[in-house]
């Protein structure tokens, strides 16, 4: 995560977003090579399935709560990068709009991380700052 990332603006109202968003380009606009599936050629269906069957998967290799701690904070930082992806685009293309919702977006996600990073789960607990 760039340095840049942490100047999200916090100068916009709840209501100032849902007007941003209402003119906001669906993310599948910017996804290339992709089938015209907004999952990535799977069905809403089978992508639920795909991400339940994963995540047993990779608690059969590991069922420690702090694996899941550390899943859900990578999961977190790709859509951080994604949101901060977009946002940019946005700015290039001269739709400030859009880029500040997008960026705001990316603020709540990376609140999101920071809390969990703060969640303690014991003395092994590796992320959790002390």
């Amino acid at each position: 995560m760039s340095e840049e990332t942490n100047n999200v603006p916090d100068g916009i109202s709840p209501q100032a977003l849902k007007d941003m968003m209402k003119e906001a380009i669906p993310e599948a606009k910017y996804e290339s090579d992709k089938e015209n599936s907004p999952y990535d050629g799977l069905t809403k269906k089978q992508m639920l399935k795909l991400a339940t069957n994963t995540l047993k998967d990779a608690h059969k290799e590991c069922s420690d709560i702090m694996f899941t701690k550390v899943l859900v904070l990578k999961a977190l930082g790709c859509m951080i990068e994604y949101h901060e992806s977009i946002a940019r685009q946005m700015a290039k293309e001269g739709k400030a709009k859009q880029s500040v919702a997008w960026a705001g977006d990316m603020g709540f996600l990376q609140s999101a991380h920071n809390l969990l990073r703060h969640v303690y789960l014991g003395d092994e607990d590796f992320i959790c700052p002390e």
